[in-house]
């Protein structure tokens, strides 16, 4: 599995207040999560006016293909004229998953079950 993340910095030179700020936060974000199915998020400077730091995480199986999504994301941003991209940090990295489908599925019933658990005594109720 491939996972990418990173960060986009914004300057929003002609905001001047928060309310501002949150509609053209709200508004990048929103044309992220549907142009590319990502997770994405205001992370950082929230009670800055005129700078916003956008968070985006996705996952996939190829790594040419997430690097290429983050690349279109910043691309998209930059864009749509909202604000100067001041920044952009982005990694890739690839994760192993146990091994074996069928132990994967069977670490997740056993957590499912212990779940339905009660928390307090472990036991079923």
């Amino acid at each position: 599995m491939v996972v990418g993340y990173g960060a986009i910095t914004l300057r929003l030179p002609e905001n001047h207040s928060l309310k501002g700020k949150r509609k053209a936060v709200k508004a990048v974000i929103g044309r992220i999560r549907s142009n590319f199915n990502v997770s994405a998020a205001e992370i950082a400077a929230n009670e800055m006016h005129q700078r916003a730091v956008i968070g985006v995480a996705l996952t996939g199986n190829a790594h040419t293909l997430v690097n290429s999504k983050l690349d279109r994301i910043v691309n998209l941003v930059e864009s749509m004229g909202v604000g100067e991209v001041l920044d952009a940090e982005m990694e890739v990295m690839s994760v192993a998953l146990p091994s074996g489908r069928m132990e994967w599925d069977e670490d997740l019933s056993q957590w499912i079950r212990d779940m339905e658990k009660s928390p307090l005594t472990g036991q079923d109720e």
